[in-house]
């Protein structure tokens, strides 16, 4: 997973996974290959492998038919990819609620060296989750804003610990944060979501460089009408996405803002690889 969080691109990442999943079958390893089976599907769906992305059901595994399996067996590492990896395409395809329902059973823990690289994966996406959560009048709006300002809090923390790669995404919650405020001068917004834009381009992380541009777009459609938006951080998003690999993003960006793209071509999947399953 910290390949993927690198900002490899997927078309790379996946090749990787390929030869993995088929060695770890020829030596007959079942366990280690469901450690990596939640991610390698996630990839999957973000290359545009499934209907329903948010969801691990697709080429590589079916978290219907694998998951009760892994509950059964006691797998607590496989059960753990699997929630945050539903956790990350939740948040990335706003599906807060079903990213909701797997945030709080994740566990909390350190590595043999100190703080988990997997932890700061799963608080970046959980306060994206919570920030989403309360803009809905339903899910106890100032509470979930409370959640999501602890999250981004330890986020700046560890980035004032010398943990650089925490910063972007403090700062992208922190824009959304002001974005979904009551009162926050549009200029004011906007600035907060360059500085996080420019911040995610300078970490490298391409995806994280995307998300920050599609969220600053999604909030200034919001803001001048989805059929007279302007276009420059949309546009951005879907290249970067589209470098990425991710075509699944691509055409929820097209999807859901068919106005701001006007006569851009489609953007087609790359890749139609698919991972070998256990038998």
């Amino acid at each position: 997973i910290m390949w993927f969080a690198s900002g490899m691109p997927l078309s790379n990442l996946i090749a990787k996974h390929a030869e993995f999943n088929e060695m770890l079958l020829d030596y007959r390893q079942p366990l280690f290959w469901s450690y990596a089976a939640p991610i390698t599907q996630a990839i999957l769906n973000l290359m545009g492998h499934t209907g329903n992305p948010s969801r691990l059901k697709g080429d590589h595994m079916d978290e219907d038919d694998l998951v009760p399996k892994w509950e059964a067996a006691g797998n607590k590492r496989a059960i753990e990819m699997f929630r945050i990896c539903r956790l990350m395409l939740g948040a990335l395809f706003r599906d807060y609620e079903g990213a909701m329902e797997h945030h709080p059973h994740l566990p909390t823990h350190k590595g043999p060296d100190g703080l988990d690289p997997l932890h700061i994966f799963r608080v970046f996406y959980a306060g994206l989750t919570m920030v989403g959560l309360s803009k809905k009048k339903r899910f106890k709006r100032v509470k979930r804003r409370k959640e999501a300002c602890k999250l981004m809090e330890r986020l700046r923390s560890w980035a004032n610990l010398g943990i650089t790669s925490c910063k972007h995404m403090e700062l992208i919650i922190r824009a959304e944060l002001y974005a979904s405020a009551k009162g926050e001068a549009r200029e004011s917004v906007e600035r907060a979501y360059r500085v996080a834009i420019e911040a995610a381009k300078l970490s490298g992380v391409l995806q994280n460089e995307a998300l920050a541009n599609e969220l600053a777009g999604s909030w200034l459609a919001e803001q001048t009408g989805k059929s007279e938006c302007d276009t420059p951080y949309l546009l951005q998003a879907a290249t970067l996405y589209e470098a990425w690999g991710a075509v699944a993003k691509v055409d929820d960006i097209m999807r859901r803002f068919p106005h701001c793209f006007g006569e851009q071509p489609t953007y087609q999947c790359k890749s139609s690889q698919t991972m070998p399953m256990t038998g």
